[in-house]
């Protein structure tokens, strides 16, 4: 067997992701935190820094209120690097509940399958359809044995062996948004 050396596999091997506030690159005195891999804050020099450093920048359009990552439009079946980093970036490790391996690392799983014969059908690749599974969590579902469903509020309903039942969030800054659209408001009262 041997080690690919190109093409998407190398590029996930070979990536940090920084997300770094567009003023910050465009306006140094702006002074914003940047975001390690979605696992520690990164002082803006430092972030200003790398980002000057490399030769590959990728963009992800953030609420310019809350931060939060907005989702990038589908195009294919394939996910693109842009709604995998969209969705990685939100959700910041694996969607299947208890599994915490971080979700730049995970694969990209399409919570309702998408249908080749009939697209419409629905199960699109869309970042409302897909979510991080890491390998392990994403053979479980694929076999079955892990199974997920979202109901009509917008949770996700997790199924695991011998009835072990888990419930997740649809979108998990859910809790972050509605904190920071209450404070902006209670900042614009003032």
């Amino acid at each position: 067997m041997q080690c690919p050396t190109e093409g998407d596999w190398l590029a996930q091997q070979a990536s940090v992701a920084v997300t770094v506030p567009i003023l910050d690159l465009l306006d140094p005195s702006a002074d914003l935190p940047a975001d390690l891999a979605g696992t520690a804050p990164l002082p803006a020099a430092a972030a200003r820094l790398i980002a000057s450093t490399q030769s590959v920048l990728c963009r992800l359009l953030t609420d310019p209120v809350t931060g939060t990552v907005i989702d990038e439009a589908a195009r294919t079946y394939r996910v693109p690097g842009g709604i995998r980093r969209t969705v990685a970036a939100k959700h910041k490790q694996c969607a299947a509940p208890g599994c915490t391996r971080n979700a730049a690392r995970c694969e990209a799983d399409h919570i309702v399958t998408f249908d080749h014969l009939l697209p419409e059908r629905g199960g699109l690749t869309v970042p409302e359809n897909i979510q991080p599974l890491c390998r392990t969590c994403h053979q479980l579902k694929t076999l079955g044995i892990l199974t997920v469903r979202r109901d009509a509020g917008g949770t996700f309903l997790w199924n695991a062996p011998l009835g072990r039942e888990a419930v997740t969030l649809a979108d998990p800054n859910i809790i972050e948004v509605e904190a920071a659209h209450r404070l902006a408001a209670r900042v614009s009262e003032a």
